[in-house]
């Protein structure tokens, strides 16, 4: 669905030709007529006569008294009820809907700015400072005026309707709620729907479990073991989200005939509260599983998808809901794993969807289909299109892993938001980076703005124009930094996710950008473009102290470079000068000190530095290799095959990158706050010899993990033994896991194999929507040994198992990174002072499933 430009607005082009051919070729206005112009407006558009008062004032110098009538002079008609009445009937029934509007000189010389509603006359009042002005709202805090305003005018024959009856995002660069960012909305037509009470993962909000889930569990979802589950514990909703007991969200139980009525007296509280909303949402918890109960799953098995039972809900509350508010609507996500539309279902008329992004490549255009992961949006965005014509998409931005790492998605902005009106979307929302931390985050907000409003944009000229107002002189070398960017990733062949590791950022991507933005802060002339230059190389700074290091190998220790030119001490100190208040989404964890997310990315302050040193101990046998280095996190960085040549870690990369290493990680656990991530404690080495190594690593809370390292025979396999033990006062979960991250020597996707009864049986292998990579937990009980198999790399990685030592097993792959996890959890009973527990493993490397 393109948006309607019109050279002149409800006449075809032959009648455009024919009434304003005689006199186009003569100015309507030049500078000398300024002076003269004056606003009539009706009152409905008082807000935008104020606003052309205001700009026009802005741009010439003078201000235009706001009159009742039309007097001598060139007189500004604003608002449809100061249209002559032929002109007005023209309008009113060209089409305009809400957001539409006509800018149109008359042959009198006057000019008429109208829309059928007030926000379509404030619409094409901001769009006629932009188009013949020269207005740009680049930012929240930054608006261009032209130092003069056009020498002439010609006459202006133009009408817009945009393609999307919503337009919202909370990407821009400035202080949320500013004057600066209100004025950017309003200026680039932002359009949100009107929510009631709640927007997004609200399942929760609409059925509260702690209410409903001890009398009624049939509400909730069944997991795979039939059983009910819900996060029903009170003391959960006093914590923030990632606080709470996440591996206790289920989805409601959509196909359950009682849930719809149960959900409409949330609805009902909601719509007293705000009777005045547009739309109600009934959308899925973010994180959980939906339901498994034999009436959903049939409904699943018969429809394709999940989305057959979420329907199923939403349909019948639909119905309800329209008994009782007949001129309302309902909103939900097709997101994640009900991103897939129904096979036969259709969904009620007042049910509208949001389809979602989040699984797709943002480095290559939707268009292309050159991604898996792009070709399988793009089958479900048709088939919705074709299903529903309620259909809003919902995009992603930045990169919520770490808004400081380059994203390069600014050239498919503004196409992918073309295909979505090409498929008859009438929304966008694109979420982004509300505290502008991302780098090119103000580039990034514009593209999406002027994108939004007119798909149909030449978003390369968008880039041009914007980089010369918003970085003046200095805006060559961030045109040369955007370049080197994107084609640095291509060549690399990044698959560009919203939740990007990094892994593709190296020393020698990090030298070159910090190299570029060194020069663009040379050339700065005034301090706005400066500081606007360093906000873009603090980025770059990130980059250099997290990106893959130099790495050189000297007997007994190994010597890391990174491009960086501060420390991650300076780094905060930048921060902090600069207004940066956070680091990524910190998801669930709305109140993280900016001190302690500068820690979770580059660990403890004035640690991180340009130029680092990192021991290891070397322990061999006959067959097999190993490498510790204490100052990874304790992290095993080599494990090779010798006789074969394989290396399951990567040494050096392992190093450079700290990726495809063994260690001890962090375990997410109710009412901890802790991320998954290594162990933030410095090992230090207890005991060696040739063939072991000990080493401890203490943390803060008084949980001490020591692990041994040993070949015991020529031949044998490395084994491990921990050692975990409470040294505090207080008894503490250990929540902490065996975490080893295997690399599988290319993409192909690993098989995961359990032995049993000493018989090797190959497990299913469960992958993501996303189809790059999957995992799960796996019961131990049974289990002796388990392993990963590479086809085609004839490469098995197997692991002893003591079931009674872990609460689970839980493998993790990846084809991107090229890695497949088997990682064991160990017991979580608390530990009182002074208590311990044992876990033992042994892996070994070998080209087939082992025998003995």
């Amino acid at each position: 669905m393109r948006g309607r430009i019109y050279a002149k607005p409800v006449f075809c082009a032959i009648v455009l030709v024919l009434s304003a051919g005689a006199w186009c070729d003569a100015a309507w206005v030049t500078r000398d007529d300024y002076g003269m112009f004056r606003v009539v407006a009706s009152a409905e558009a008082a807000d935008a006569a104020a606003l052309f008062q205001d700009y026009w004032e802005q741009c010439t110098g003078h201000k235009p008294p706001n009159q009742e009538e039309a007097g001598p002079g060139v007189n500004v008609l604003v608002g449809i009820n100061t249209l002559p009445a032929d002109l007005r009937s023209e309008v009113g029934s060209a089409g305009l809907a809400e957001a539409g509007f006509v800018i149109r000189t008359l042959s009198n010389g006057d000019l008429a700015i109208a829309g059928n509603t007030p926000r379509g006359t404030l619409h094409g009042v901001y769009e006629f400072f932009d188009r013949y002005m020269g207005v740009r709202w680049l930012a929240p805090d930054a608006t261009h005026i032209p130092e003069m305003p056009p020498v002439a005018m010609a006459p202006i024959e133009y009408g817009y309707v945009p393609p999307f009856r919503y337009r919202w995002s909370n990407s821009y660069h400035g202080a949320p709620g500013s004057a600066g960012h209100t004025e950017f909305e309003r200026a680039h037509h932002f359009r949100m729907p009107r929510f009631a009470v709640s927007y997004g993962h609200n399942f929760y909000q609409l059925v509260p479990p702690p209410e409903y889930f001890p009398e009624h569990p049939e509400y909730f979802g069944m997991n795979e073991d039939g059983e009910r589950v819900a996060m029903d514990d009170p003391e959960d909703y006093k914590r923030e989200w990632g606080q709470r007991a996440l591996d206790r969200i289920y989805q409601l139980c959509m196909t359950n005939p009682e849930l719809p009525g149960v959900i409409m007296k949330t609805l009902r509280r909601w719509h007293a509260a705000n009777p005045g909303a547009e739309f109600w949402c009934i959308m899925q918890e973010d994180l959980g599983t939906h339901c498994l109960c034999p009436e959903c799953a049939a409904v699943d098995e018969r429809e394709g998808t999940p989305m057959g039972s979420m329907l199923t809900g939403i349909n019948r509350t639909a119905d309800l809901f329209a008994e009782e508010f007949p001129d309302k609507d309902i909103m939900t996500y097709a997101y994640a794993y009900t991103r897939r539309p129904p096979k036969h279902m259709q969904p009620r008329d007042n049910v509208y969807f949001q389809l979602c992004t989040i699984e797709c490549d943002f480095l290559r255009p939707l268009e292309e289909r050159t991604r898996d992961e792009n070709r399988r949006f793009m089958k479900d965005l048709e088939a919705w299109s074709k299903l529903t014509g309620n259909l809003l998409v919902y995009d992603y931005a930045p990169n919520f892993a770490s808004w400081m790492r380059p994203h390069p998605n600014l050239h498919v902005i503004v196409p992918n938001l073309r295909t979505y009106a090409e498929h008859d979307v009438i929304g966008t929302f694109v979420q982004g980076d509300p505290y502008g931390t991302g780098g090119m985050t103000p580039l990034r907000t514009y593209l999406i703005a002027k994108g939004m409003w007119n798909p149909y944009v030449d978003h390369a000229a968008l880039r041009e124009e914007f980089l010369r107002l918003y970085y003046a002189e200095t805006a060559p070398y961030m045109d040369e930094y955007i370049d080197f960017m994107t084609e640095y990733a291509l060549e690399k062949k990044v698959v560009m996710g919203c939740f990007d590791d990094g892994a593709w950022l190296d020393a020698t991507f990090a030298r070159r950008a910090i190299e570029i933005m060194k020069r663009a802060l040379a050339a700065a002339e005034t301090d706005t473009i400066r500081r606007r230059v360093r906000e873009q190389w603090l980025r770059l700074q990130y980059v250099g102290l997290t990106c893959a290091a130099d790495v050189t190998k000297e007997p007994g220790r190994y010597l890391l470079e990174r491009p960086a030119e501060i420390d991650s001490l300076e780094f905060l100190e930048w921060c902090r000068e600069l207004g940066i208040r956070q680091l990524d989404e910190q998801y669930g964890r709305f109140h993280v000190p900016l001190e302690k997310s500068v820690e979770e990315h580059l660990g403890p302050l004035g640690q991180r530095r340009p130029k680092e040193v990192y021991p290891y101990v070397s322990i061999e046998n006959a067959r097999y290799a190993a490498e510790v280095a204490p100052g990874l996190a304790g992290a095993i960085i080599r494990f090779e095959d010798k006789r074969a040549g394989k290396d399951v870690f990567r040494g050096v990369q392992s190093v450079a990158s700290q990726r495809w290493t063994l260690q001890e990680w962090y375990l997410q656990a109710k009412g901890t706050t802790v991320r998954e991530e290594p162990l933030r404690t410095d090992y230090e080495i207890i005991a060696q010899s040739p063939r072991s190594v000990t080493v401890r690593g203490t943390l803060e809370s008084g949980l001490v993990v020591e692990r041994t390292a040993a070949f015991q025979s020529d031949e044998g396999p490395l084994e491990l033994r921990y050692t975990i033990k409470n040294e505090g006062p207080e008894p503490i979960v250990p929540a902490v896991k065996v975490h080893p991250e295997f690399w599988t020597h290319g993409d192909r996707e690993p098989e995961i194999w359990l032995e049993k009864n000493g018989q090797w049986e190959k497990h299913p292998l469960k992958v993501m929507e996303a189809g790059f990579f999957g995992g799960e937990p796996i019961e131990a009980a049974g289990v002796s040994r388990w392993a990963a198999r590479v086809p085609g790399k004839r490469l098995v990685v197997a692991m002893t198992v003591h079931p009674d030592e872990l609460e689970n097993l839980f493998y993790f792959f990846n084809t991107r990174n090229e890695h497949v996890n088997l990682e064991l959890v160990p017991d979580r009973a608390p530990l009182e002072p002074g208590e311990a527990r044992t876990v033992r493993t042994a892996i070994s490397l070998d080209t087939r499933l082992p025998k003995d």
